[in-house]
């Protein structure tokens, strides 16, 4: 967050507390024209809903709120928004309650108040406002990474163990000398069935183990409708044999701040899902659009017209690793489980619900505008 890309909302009703202070930044490091005001927790809260703010300075003592519920107002609303309590030397006690509930600082009105302590407060407020990103981050981080490690305990004990235990159980049975050809071929036969199901899980795994290696690849400002024609180019074959039909829009929302490689992914993983999914005998109809979804997010969504997957546990198992929403699932349980963690890796949201009148789904993917990488 540098200085010239600060954006301050100061809250105060009283016009000569604007004007000290809109003075006293001036003389600051911290550029005035990036002051706004407010002089109603309610014209304040319209300013935090429409537009990006960086930090906000507020007076405790409003025509609509006073006291300490109008530092609970904003921060209930707006945590991750530094605030810094602007008061009277009345108020200090009220002031450092506020500090105790979770302000940055506070700063006294009056003769006293100088450019070093208002440069010296908003610089603190900005740094720990950092540091709590930091650990908020850390904690999802660690929060992913543990559901992470409890998908693999349950491929360790399922996925992996249960081919194991059939092969361990037909080798038993195995009688070269005994046995007849034939009766011995079928146990071969299984036994490679048992195999081919543990390369696969491997191979699948390894998959997985690659998409974490590049959670951090790097960001860029890139075009959907640029990615979605590569999408389109590699899913051709498929999209020729099934005959199928893939629109996009993205006109309300051009572009995202996303790894390229990870968008192509994205898109492709959806995509490829829905013409997996279609309905035996009807051409596969989907389409791709991008929408803004309130402030911080931009909203892409893609519609099929296929056989949809089941409700209930289903619907919220339908990213979790190695589930295939279909007994007849051709894939491998990977593909959605890679969106999600793509997705959430920028401080995105996925989900994905039927439709409710006619055959299909929607898959919604949210991209943040402000994503983890981004924020500085």
């Amino acid at each position: 967050m540098e200085n010239e890309d600060l954006t301050i909302l100061l809250i105060e009703d009283q016009e000569a507390d604007i004007l000290l202070f809109t003075e006293i930044l001036a003389d600051t490091s911290y550029s005035a024209h990036k002051l706004k005001t407010a002089g109603r927790m309610s014209q304040a809260l319209d300013i935090l809903e429409e537009q990006r703010i960086d930090i906000v300075v507020l007076d405790l003592h409003l025509p609509d709120s006073r006291g300490l519920e109008t530092f609970i107002k904003i921060t209930e609303s707006y945590p991750e928004i530094p605030a810094i309590i602007y008061t009277v030397t009345d108020d200090e006690d009220i002031a450092l309650d506020a500090i105790r509930k979770g302000a940055d600082d506070y700063l006294i009105k009056g003769p006293y108040l100088d450019t070093v302590q208002v440069e010296k407060s908003i610089r603190k407020a900005v740094e720990t406002s950092k540091s709590r990103t930091v650990m908020q981050q850390t904690m999802q981080d660690l929060k992913r990474t543990n559901e992470y490690l409890e998908h693999f305990a349950y491929v360790a004990s399922h996925d992996l163990n249960a081919p194991l235990i059939n092969l361990e159980e037909l080798q038993k049975i195995v009688d070269l000398e005994g046995k007849p050809v034939e009766f011995n071929a079928r146990i071969f036969h299984k036994m490679s069935k048992s195999i081919g199901r543990l390369r696969a899980t491997l191979n699948s795994l390894f998959r997985v183990l690659e998409v974490h290696q590049k959670l951090d690849d790097t960001l860029e400002d890139i075009s959907l409708e640029e990615i979605m024609k590569k999408v389109m180019q590699d899913l051709s074959a498929d999209i020729t044999a099934l005959e199928a039909v893939v629109q996009h829009d993205f006109t309300a929302a051009s572009r995202v701040k996303f790894p390229p490689e990870h968008l192509y992914e994205v898109l492709k993983q959806l995509v490829a899902n829905a013409l997996r999914y279609h309905r035996k005998n009807v051409r596969p109809e989907i389409m791709v659009r991008s929408s803004l979804h309130e402030s911080d997010y931009i909203c892409v969504e893609v519609e099929d017209n296929g056989i949809g997957f089941g409700g209930g546990p289903q619907q919220h198992r339908i990213f979790s690793l190695f589930n295939r929403p279909h007994k007849s699932s051709s894939g491998h349980g990977i593909g959605l489980y890679t969106v999600k963690t793509l997705v959430e890796n920028q401080n995105g949201l996925v989900s994905a619900r039927n439709k409710e009148h006619e055959p299909g789904s929607v898959f919604q993917v949210l991209f943040n505008k402000f994503p983890k990488n981004s924020q500085t």
